[in-house]
């Protein structure tokens, strides 16, 4: 891209990077940065296919097993609320991440490249999907934090068989969440690529058209 400058009187061209290419560049640290925290979650494969609790099929303790909970029931109660605390900072970590790469990078780019005259539908569609995603971490965060406690709250000692029905509940909501989490981490690598490309095409335009102007 060529712009022109005036110098004692003078028009010179210079030569100048499209500023989108710029922008573009801005925004891939984050990813890798933001990157890192999608792990958190990814632990088990998802062990059904849609979160209708209903679905679970609960298994029925024997005397050995109710024996053994109410026994670990107060080791059990106090592993619950150290997981409560860690997930509780990891919900903050992750939808902080996630608002942040829509705010600052997916819906900023999508405007720029929609000023410059050059919409990306693959670019939209992805920001789309980010929102949608992230809707759904959020939902079914929730979801999951309200058994949790409905799971802490229950007296194991005493009641082992109304735990553990609750403990599988949170089990299947749990790897729900690693499975929210992989998909949207799979999104933000498709814009990714997505931009990375973008790069690469505006790079080779605006090298092809400062040779015309060069001759």
């Amino acid at each position: 891209m060529t712009i022109e400058n005036t110098e004692n009187g003078k028009n010179i061209a210079s030569k100048q990077s499209h500023p989108l290419l710029i922008f573009l560049g801005l925004i891939i640290t984050p990813f890798l940065v933001v990157g890192a925290t999608f792990s958190v979650f990814q632990t088990k494969p998802v062990y059904a296919e849609d979160y209708d609790l209903n679905t679970i099929t609960h298994k029925k303790l024997n005397d050995l097993e109710r024996g053994n909970i109410s026994t670990g029931c107060a080791s059990i109660q106090v592993s619950l609320r150290n997981l409560q605390k860690n997930d509780s900072k990891t919900r903050v970590l992750l939808g902080t991440s996630y608002q942040t790469l829509l705010t600052n990078y997916f819906s900023p780019l999508n405007i720029r490249l929609i000023k410059n005259n050059l919409p990306d539908i693959n670019l939209s569609r992805i920001q789309t999907e980010m929102f949608t995603s992230r809707n759904d971490f959020t939902n079914l965060f929730i979801t999951y934090s309200q058994h949790l406690e409905t799971l802490i709250s229950l007296d194991c000692k005493n009641q082992p068989n109304e735990f553990y029905y609750e403990l599988e509940n949170v089990r299947f909501l749990r790897e729900k969440l690693e499975d929210s989490v992989t998909k949207t981490n799979n999104i933000v690598s498709s814009h990714l690529q997505l931009v990375d490309q973008l790069k690469h095409n505006m790079a080779i335009k605006d090298s092809e058209n400062q040779k015309k102007e060069n001759q």
